[in-house]
């Protein structure tokens, strides 16, 4: 991994985040009342009311709620009422940027919830994968105009995000059809770049009978960070045969023993809570029957064997649907959603989980505790009358946002740890694009001349002979986004990483760029960057070399070192391949006027 020198730190950063003319000050746009940032203490809670025939209960007010937290009874600072009939204000537009320059910024209006559908094919049998697919396409023939959904693909290497938030129905079917899916690449990078898991960790995980449980945790964190983005509610609706994580907090017990597990754990669960993301798993099973047995099915021959065998496997059947159930209905309990068991209407309960959550209250106050101390909060809600069912997040973790990231002192622990990097997910071809460190990427060929080598610092992960092009990257991204803390003499200290990531057509790493960046700021400039009518930038710069034929592919990421926020973004290389080369560009420019 390189690290920029300091006349390079200098040159690059310096600039953005110390000099006046290079910072750009713009009113901070309005946005809604019950946003939330991890770095606050204002909590949002989203409650669904129903009647005990499912009707969502409307015109309730803020004094119908009595909102506690560990048991004292809070103030609620802001009350709003959403229902289904909400649309979008302003119609959702891509952003409109110069040709070569690209961003993970995506542009939806903020009224109305969104609605992220998982299919799950890691934890789910070919079979059920096929009848769960159907049931989707059915619904999406029936779907409330103005609906808006995505769909991301959970397999056994990667999380994909198959279509973006659309409401449009053919472009969902599509999706649903394998069509414009991005080749595959290994959710555990092992060649390299920074997402590296090393082989002893990977062995460390199936030794502990954890692998699937963990591949199953990136994603769900992974779509947490994606999320976050989005103003509002976000509705996750999981497609799966089997459950094999829960977000309560009593269920981090089993990955006790590796602390890379239990941090990110944590960190799914408040990633859940302050997105305002709530899951309503779906048994993509269906309507589940136990399995029948008889004498003629029996190896030993008898009738006697024949019932023995059937009683143990029908006791063994009851036991893990029981366990399928509470699984699913901890999970729904835990982030404020519902779950869909035994059902062979899959369709109908698709509906039922977007109707469930475009009607809710969403809540806001300030903890009277301002003890910083990591630990678990719980969240009671309850009406002034009975008679009404009530689903909301049951609580999230308290953490300092002066504190550094729990994994970042990991780093460096031996090969039998766990460690735990965001960026592992962020970083893989064809996943969704977090937006958590905003940034945007201004990228051309450097100079448009075919070189027989790599670019100084890019580390090849396969035998690519030549020749190459080099493209530069330019990276714009706001400050705001990024954590500073403060080092023994008071200044803030910025921390952070830039990624660039080559894949081929067929989703293999092929090249990567590394760079390292840390900086003190002064105290006072920096706290007046962070005034809320200025919109402050950091710059940085890479090279990375492409080979001339073929077709590749770029993903690009940053990471706060201090925060584990993640920003990334994937292109074509073709889309910038017949751009004017960067040289040609500036030796093309007019001269600067001379005064007289």
């Amino acid at each position: 991994m390189a690290s920029v020198t300091r006349s390079l730190l200098n040159f690059i950063l310096i600039p953005a985040l110390c000099a006046p003319v290079a910072v750009a000050a713009q009113t901070s746009p309005d946005t809604p009342s019950t946003v939330i940032h991890a770095d606050t203490n204002l909590v949002v809670v989203d409650v669904v009311v129903t009647d005990a025939h499912r009707n969502p209960v409307r015109n309730l007010t803020a004094s119908d709620f009595v909102l506690r937290e560990d048991g004292q009874k809070q103030d609620i600072k802001t009350f709003e009422e959403h229902s289904s009939g909400e649309s979008a204000k302003t119609p959702d537009s891509a952003p409109k940027l110069a040709p070569g320059i690209f961003t993970n910024e995506a542009s939806l209006s903020s009224s109305g919830p969104l609605n992220l559908i998982l299919l799950d094919k890691l934890n789910t049998p070919t079979i059920d994968q096929t009848y769960c697919q159907d049931q989707l396409a059915k619904f999406l023939k029936t779907a409330q105009a103005g609906t808006r959904i995505a769909v991301a693909n959970l397999d056994s290497s990667r999380l994909t995000l198959l279509q973006g938030f659309t409401s449009d129905p053919a472009l969902l079917r599509a999706s649903l059809s394998g069509k414009g899916a991005a080749p595959g690449s290994p959710l555990f990078l092992r060649e390299a770049g920074p997402s590296v898991i090393p082989a002893p960790q990977a062995e460390l995980l199936r030794l502990n009978g954890l692998y699937r449980q963990q591949l199953t945790l990136d994603a769900i964190n992974q779509l947490g960070r994606y999320l976050s983005q989005f103003h509002g509610r976000k509705n996750l609706i999981w497609f799966s045969a089997s459950f094999p994580i829960s977000i309560q907090p009593e269920s981090i017990k089993p990955i006790d023993a590796l602390p890379g597990l239990t941090e990110e754990f944590k960190e799914t669960v408040n990633l859940m809570a302050h997105n305002q993301i709530a899951l309503y798993p779906v048994d993509a099973r269906g309507l589940v029957s136990q399995p029948n047995f008889s004498a003629a099915a029996s190896s030993q021959g008898s009738a006697f064997a024949g019932i023995k065998a059937g009683a143990q496997a029908g006791s063994q059947f009851t036991i893990n649907n029981s366990a399928q159930r509470f699984n699913m209905e901890d999970i729904a309990d835990a982030t404020g959603g519902k779950a869909f068991t035994d059902t062979n209407g899959l369709k109908e309960a698709v509906g039922r989980a977007i109707e469930a959550g475009s009607n809710y209250y969403s809540l806001t106050y300030t903890p009277a505790n301002n003890d910083k101390k990591d630990k678990y909060r719980r969240i009671q809600i309850q009406l002034a009358h009975e008679g009404a069912n009530l689903s909301y997040r049951r609580g999230y973790y308290v953490t300092d946002p002066g504190a550094a990231t729990p994994h970042a002192s990991q780093q460096t622990a031996s090969a039998g740890t766990y460690t735990y990097d965001p960026l592992r997910t962020a970083m893989v071809r064809g996943g969704p694009e977090p937006a958590e460190i905003r940034f945007e990427a201004d990228v051309r060929q450097s100079s448009g001349l075919e070189e027989a080598t790599l670019a100084g610092d890019n580390h090849s992960s396969a035998k690519e002979t030549g020749p190459f092009l080099r493209y530069h990257i330019q990276y714009t991204g706001q400050l705001r986004d990024v954590q500073c803390p403060a080092n023994s003499d008071g200044a803030p200290v910025c921390a952070l990483e830039f990624i660039a990531f080559v894949y081929n057509a067929d989703g293999a790493l092929i090249n990567t760029q590394v760079n390292s960046i840390k900086t003190t700021v002064k105290k006072d400039y920096y706290s007046g960057l962070l005034n809320p009518t200025r919109h402050p930038e950091f710059r940085f710069r890479q090279e990375i070399s492409v080979p001339v034929h073929g077709d590749y592919y770029l993903r690009l990421g940053v990471q706060d070192l201090s925060s584990d926020r993640v920003g990334a973004l994937e292109l074509p290389v073709a889309a910038v391949s017949t751009l004017t080369p960067l040289a040609a560009e500036k030796a093309s420019a007019s001269p600067p006027a001379k005064l007289n």
